[in-house]
């Protein structure tokens, strides 16, 4: 996979959430903590973001930052660092600007690097501390605060609070989040049931009906998606689940965009009757693989 930065290429706006982010103030969201900004914005040759190179300041020093990683406040023109605090930059290997070091071992050890940093005083399991245990707060709601012009991926809606104590057995059951009474999204990270579900081409597909939890990883793992007439396998098979690492959300307009399926492919989601198996999850990977959905004619795949 070749990568560009986007300042080489005059008029493409690519970017964090397809947003050109050069210039902005980078910020980790455990300690609101000023780590640098962003120089530049490494991307595909379909223009898709990969990577933001940041500088952090100290003595020049540069890192990458995955854009699944990132989130985008464009009001304020602020790229957020999810989960992580200032002082985990620490571990995040140097980035001297070679765009040929960035071979397959380089990539690996970033987002290991960034998987296994911890900010200070995180509990609960996953990377980074994404999951916190606790008592239920009296009145929670479900949905945190989130900046305007957000836009996000895997890392900022995955989080899901588990206020039970954990089995020494763990349980490998994935479950629907409001049927689980012990569980609720993480604070600050955005409950996206009830939003509408667009593919590629910007057609509406369907809405979330529910978010889909593993229980151990204590991550959401599938948005449940109810699609529309037009696109479902029959009325009796009317739900999909959409891997969550393959939407992309939009706070302002309360949107999941699925920037790897056009609608006409949203039939080949195999429809979901409610349980869940490793033979229906491989088949729903394979609608979602790059190679098989990617339309090259869409400026957001």
């Amino acid at each position: 996979m070749a990568l560009h930065r986007i300042s080489d290429r005059e008029g493409s706006a690519g970017g964090a959430g397809s947003i050109n982010a050069r210039g902005w103030e980078v910020r980790t969201r455990v300690d609101n903590e000023k780590v640098g900004k962003v120089d530049d914005v490494l991307i595909e040759d379909s223009g898709e973001a990969r990577f933001l190179d940041v500088d952090l300041g100290l003595f020049s020093r540069r890192v990458l930052l995955p854009v699944e990683r990132a989130s985008t406040d464009s009001t304020d023109e602020i790229v957020w660092v999810e989960e992580f605090d200032k002082d985990g930059f620490e571990q995040i290997p140097e980035y001297d600007g070679d765009l040929a070091k960035l071979n397959a071992d380089y990539r690996e050890d970033l987002h290991r690097a960034y998987s296994t940093a911890r900010p200070r005083g995180a509990t609960g399991s996953g990377p980074s501390g994404a999951v916190s245990a606790g008592p239920r707060p009296t009145g929670a709601g479900r949905t945190g605060a989130a900046p305007t012009g957000r836009t996000t991926t895997e890392d900022e809606t995955d989080r899901v609070k588990d206020t039970r104590e954990a089995s020494p057995k763990g349980d490998t059951r994935l479950g629907r989040v409001g049927e689980l009474s012990d569980y609720e999204v993480a604070d600050h990270h955005p409950d996206v049931r009830g939003w509408d579900v667009r593919a590629s081409d910007d057609r509406r597909i369907g809405e979330v009906e529910e978010l889909v939890a593993d229980t151990v990883a204590m991550k959401v793992r599938y948005l449940d998606v109810k699609l529309e007439s037009d696109f479902r396998h029959s009325d009796e098979m009317s739900r999909v689940l959409v891997p969550i690492e393959h939407a992309r959300l939009n706070e302002d307009d309360k949107v999941v965009w699925l920037d790897a399926v056009a609608s006409h492919q949203a039939r080949d989601i195999p429809a979901h009757r409610g349980t869940f198996d490793p033979d229906y999850e491989a088949r729903v990977a394979r609608v979602f693989s790059t190679d098989a959905t990617r339309n090259p004619n869409n400026p957001r795949s």
